[in-house]
């Protein structure tokens, strides 16, 4: 037919989608439509090109752009993907549904029953002698006449009951094997469309955006090639990659059987990786997630390794800085600072460990320059450990509070280290993969001092200085906490941000989750970012030391200035801990409801005295605490007491730190969460007049909005998070008693004293009986288990799904404010999650 405009196809492929979702064609006749598009825009592509594009009268003879053409077509492969992910989607819901299960065990009697009815058909043929040809010489010698005509009576019998059972039986086996077949066609349609899109993508003719990217996480913006779309195409490829050849939890083999949709998948993923024009920092934002699965256990007729080998060696060859850092705190896997289960929990396996020296070999061996690299990167690393395990008499330092760091760690031992970039501070994706000196801020030194602020572990806060001439502050912590949680949670809320950044009315309004940056050196150490002008929402309620100075002498909070008449914190608890029954908590919460008020609105007169200040930081205020409600509603985020949220003084926005009890864990603690989020009298008093209504309302049901309407996007990241083979998203229950028991005690600590929680402002800290995994006999099982139930969780949620009721976005979200300040769940929570701030 020729070329058609371009407009053509952009009609043809909206037409193809709109017949996809009302499915007024069929699935056959849609997937024929979307690849009729395909190639024709490739040809028309090709032919423009070559200077062969025929145009028709209705374009003007205005030939389309290289740029249109390639977006073009990237949106019709894109189409075609989701239209058969949807497919394999909906026929992978219905293998597993209860309805199928019920079916296959209809199946399974109906042919048992078929058997059996052959069986018995077969010994009366053999007794009358029908098993080898026609006659009565085999038949039984004993048998009378009347006998013989009855077994035949009984043979016919049989006959009529086994032809349509055993008709049915063929249907039913056809239906299933059709099923599974076509859920396998499916999703190689969609994952070699994925990855044609990912390739036309890539081509040229997109913009560059020049986004940062921090080591050791990926800030979830656009890279040189990289849109919202092409995010999505990659978590997707990857999930099914994992899901299919991963060997992970090793239920593939009997989900997808020996058809080999393996081998398929791992060609398809090794063409990514090989072609040089799908640039590797497409993998970037999964880049943790697959380093973590570095050391997988080969299996005969599975390449998985091998390609994941491939881009794991591509992405740090190309992107270092962004890549190597996971690789060395795998590397360190053993190095988890202590003996027993805990740290057999957090220990990584010794097969990933040794992968790990030898991806960091491998690159060594490139050049000198590769290796100098990685021999200052170690060097640093082990500088940061040093410091972080530095042991302190906390009554021995200077009169400002300040004590030396280790000799390992000072400026003579860490010269020339230009090529280590600084690992709290933003590098930069280079599209040449040159990463010249003086494009990142490498480190120079450390200063001579350092502070504490707070904690068993003596986390130590250190000036690093890099070659721009800032002093980045950071926050080097070691001992019993893990930090890999922390770092993953914080690579799932910048993705977060970055689908509010790309719908106009939750970009408008400025709504993000507050994030900082994370980097495990290994399973008990690492390196945290710090921000100054931050303070507790405990510290500020109910007061304590300084953070920067522990010298510096307690101060009150605001409940003990403003409303020193009311009751004391430390009483309110009491009177909270002695109740014994439900009747009595509620009557005690009631009664302390009374005489405890809130005083939150103060923050914003005491930091903000200038009206429009004033106003502007209370809206920015109960803008964060509205997108951080519902985000951390939807990935079941709990713990959350008055010590794990920051304010921001110069902002006014609120940050979570201590992120270790997620997807819902916060309900198998001894005393179970059953409040969505922190949505106490304190929070609602720095609304304003209006409480939950006008601002903090319209802003959680944009954010719901948002997130429901990219439950796909989102439940896929889950997805990939959630089945990491080095975490485990559960809390045992001896744990889940320690960790209310020993945060109990740190409150005791909190009130009136200035010693505070290793969390403090350094953004994201966790006690390490709060992260802890359980060693189990069947540990993979357990954890697919986990990340099942876990990703259905997130899932039921962005249905809206409450219960057993299906919301609306308004009637989720009001459901979800009236939970939080519900009477009878706040009395219901252990006394240290005080309810009553």
């Amino acid at each position: 037919v020729g070329h058609q405009d371009v407009r053509f196809y952009e009609i043809a492929c909206l037409i193809s989608k709109w017949q996809g979702a009302t499915r007024t064609e069929s699935s056959k006749s849609v997937i024929e439509t979307h690849a009729s598009i395909v190639r024709g825009v490739n040809g028309a592509s090709v032919a423009a090109r070559t200077g062969q594009l025929r145009l028709p009268p209705s374009s003007r003879n205005v030939p389309p752009g290289q740029g249109q053409m390639h977006r073009m077509l990237r949106r019709a492969h894109f189409r075609l993907a989701q239209f058969a992910d949807n497919l394999y989607t909906q026929a992978t819901a219905r293998l597993s549904s209860p309805e199928w299960s019920l079916s296959e065990k209809l199946r399974a009697r109906n042919e048992e029953e078929l058997a059996s009815l052959k069986l018995g058909r077969a010994q009366k043929r053999a007794r009358l002698g029908q098993g080898g040809g026609n006659g009565a010489a085999g038949r039984d010698p004993k048998m009378t006449r009347e006998e013989a005509l009855a077994v035949e009576e009984e043979i016919r019998v049989l006959h009529r009951r086994i032809f349509p059972l055993e008709k049915q039986v063929l249907l039913d086996r056809e239906e299933t094997g059709k099923l599974k077949d076509d859920r396998v066609k499916w999703l190689l349609i969609a994952l070699q469309a994925y990855r044609r899109c990912l390739e036309a993508g890539s081509t040229g003719g997109l913009g560059t955006t020049g986004v940062s990217v921090p080591p050791g996480s990926y800030q979830g913006g656009s890279s040189t090639s990289s849109s919202g779309a092409d995010q999505r195409v990659v978590f997707r490829i990857v999930d099914i990659w994992f899901s299919v050849c991963g060997s992970v939890d090793g239920f593939q083999q009997k989900t997808f059987g020996g058809n080999g949709l393996v081998e398929k998948v791992n060609e398809d993923v090794a063409k990514l990786v090989q072609r040089s024009n799908v640039p590797s920092w497409n993998f970037l934002p999964l880049s943790y997630q697959i380093c973590g699965r570095l050391g997988t256990e080969s299996v005969p007729g599975n390449e998985f390794s091998a390609v994941l080998r491939q881009l794991v060696d591509r992405m740090a060859g190309e992107h270092p800085y962004h890549v190597l850092y996971h690789v060395q705190a795998l590397k360190r896997g053993d190095r988890v600072g202590g003996a027993g289960p805990l740290s057999e929990s957090y220990s990584a396996p010794r097969q990933k460990i040794e992968a790990a020296k030898d991806v960091l070999e491998c690159f060594a061996r490139h050049s000198k320059h590769h290796g100098n690299m990685v021999s200052q990167m170690d060097v640093m690393i082990e500088a940061y450990i040093e410091l972080a395990r530095h042991t302190v008499d906390a009554g021995r330092g200077a009169s400002d509070g300040s004590f030396q760091i280790p000799t390992a760690c000072k400026k003579r031992a860490l010269r020339d280290l230009d090529l280590v970039p600084i690992v709290t501070a933003n590098v930069p994706v280079d599209p040449t993969m040159r990463y010249a000196t003086g494009s990142f801020p490498s480190f120079v030194n450390f200063e001579d001092t350092c502070r504490l602020v707070g904690g068993i572990n003596q986390p130590k806060l250190v000036n690093a200085f890099g070659s721009d001439g800032v002093a980045y502050k950071q926050l080097a912590k070691a001992g019993n906490d893990d930090l890999r949680q922390d770092a993953v949670m914080q690579q799932l809320f910048l993705l977060v941000n970055r689908l509010l950044m790309d719908d106009p009315a939750t970009r408008t309004r400025g709504l993000k989750v507050g994030t900082y940056k994370v980097v495990p050196f290994t399973p008990a150490a690492g390196v945290l970012e710090w921000v100054d002008n931050t303070t507790l929402l405990s510290e500020y309620l109910l007061g304590g030391g300084s953070v920067d100075n522990l010298s510096v002498k307690p101060t009150k909070g605001a409940h003990d200035r403003y409303r020193p008449t009311d009751w004391r914190h430390r009483d309110c608890r009491d009177r909270m801990a002695s109740c014994a029954t439900r009747e009595q908590q509620k009557a005690a919460y009631e009664s302390v409801t009374k005489h405890f008020k809130p005083v939150m609105h103060h923050f914003f007169l005491e930091n903000f005295q200038h009206p429009r200040a004033w106003w502007e930081s209370r809206v920015t205020y109960t803008r964060s605490v509205a997108v951080n409600s519902m985000v951390g509603y939807v990935v079941g985020l709990g713990d959350r007491h008055s010590s794990n949220i920051l304010l921001d003084k110069t902002t006014a926005e609120m940050i979570h730190i201590d992120l270790g009890v997620a997807f819902e864990q916060g309900r198998t603690l001894k005393t179970p969460e059953t409040v969505p989020f922190r949505l106490t009298r304190d929070i609602v008093d720095g609304f304003g007049a209006c409480g939950v209504e006008g601002v903090m309302r319209r802003c959680c049901e944009e954010t719901m909005r948002v997130l429901r309407a990219n439950k796909n996007a989102l439940t896929t990241v889950v997805a990939v998070l959630v089945h990491d083979p080095i975490l485990k998203w559960a809390v045992s229950p001896e744990r889940a008693a320690d960790r209310q028991r020993d945060e109990e005690d740190v409150d005791d600590k909190k009130v009136g004293q200035k010693s505070k929680s290793d969390g403090s402002r350094g953004k994201g800290t966790s006690d390490a009986a709060d992260r802890t995994r359980e060693v189990s006999a069947d540990k993979n099982r357990e954890g697919n288990l986990d990340a099942e139930r876990a990703l259905m969780r997130v899932a039921a949620k962005l249905d809206g799904y409450e219960g057993s009721e299906l919301r609306s976005v308004a009637g989720q979200v009001q459901q979800l404010l009236q939970d939080a300040q519900d009477p009878d769940f706040l009395s219901a929570l252990y006394p240290g999650w005080a309810a009553w701030l």
